[in-house]
């Protein structure tokens, strides 16, 4: 992957043979699709992962160099279970662990990923969130989950629907904006579904003049951390 700003030119930002610190495998996934946020920072994944190659999410600011956020085999925060590798019975090309990956102008990543628990028949997965500057991973919700949609009604989360990929800055469909809101579709096991709503790192207003999140806490003033917002039933048995 290369890179071109003005002061620096084209320089590349990451490239096969490079040593990035927590990358501790020997080969670098050659389909890597950069995402380019407001300030410039880029987060870099694999679209596609053959067998033999691991599933990574990069984050890199301006002057410094690539870092993991998530890889195969890691621990997946909030589940007691891990990333799961690219399924090695197959010879072709597969679907990446990572998919729909968001990066936002606060350097947060939102990111679907399939666990350990994943088999050919039942891909059992989640939807996380990172910190500013791509760090400390949060659970968002998983399939298997039960969510309470009303008072007194739980459902069990069959499949999970995120928006992505996108930087933010190039108009593709992003599940999440700029504050760290994130927007997801939960399908029931029930045949129902429900828009979902998280803010449970968002930031709590955005600066007009740089188009930057601020820091303006009041006490009481945030959203619940996850909101339901609308639940559609099932309509005789066809999905979203």
């Amino acid at each position: 992957v290369l890179r071109y700003d003005p002061e620096n030119g084209l320089r590349p930002l990451i490239f096969e043979g490079m040593t990035i610190p927590g990358y501790i495998f020997g080969n670098l996934e050659s389909n890597l699709v950069p995402l380019v946020n407001h300030a410039g920072n880029v987060a870099i994944y694999a679209r596609n992962s053959s067998a033999d190659t691991p599933s990574v999410i990069f984050f890199c600011r301006q002057g410094n160099e690539p870092r993991v956020v998530a890889a195969t085999g890691q621990s997946a925060p909030g589940t007691g279970e891990h990333f799961a590798y690219p399924d090695r019975s197959r010879s072709r090309s597969v679907e990446s662990v990572f998919s729909n990956v968001v990066l936002n102008a606060r350097d947060q990543i939102a990111f679907v990923a399939n666990l350990s628990s994943s088999s050919p028949d039942q891909v059992e997965n989640g939807l996380w969130i990172t910190g500013p500057g791509g760090e400390n991973a949060t659970l968002i919700a998983r399939v298997g989950d039960a969510v309470e949609v009303a008072p007194n009604d739980q459902r069990v989360v069959r499949e999970l629907l995120f928006a992505g990929p996108s930087g933010n800055e190039d108009g593709a469909a992003s599940g999440m904006n700029d504050r760290g809101e994130i927007t997801f579709t939960a399908q029931f096991t029930d045949g129902s579904a429900a828009v979902i709503v998280s803010d449970s790192l968002a930031a709590d207003a955005l600066d007009e003049d740089r188009g930057t999140p601020v820091s303006r806490v009041e006490a009481g003033a945030k959203m619940p951390t996850v909101a339901v917002r609308a639940t559609l039933p099932d309509l005789n048995g066809v999905g979203l």
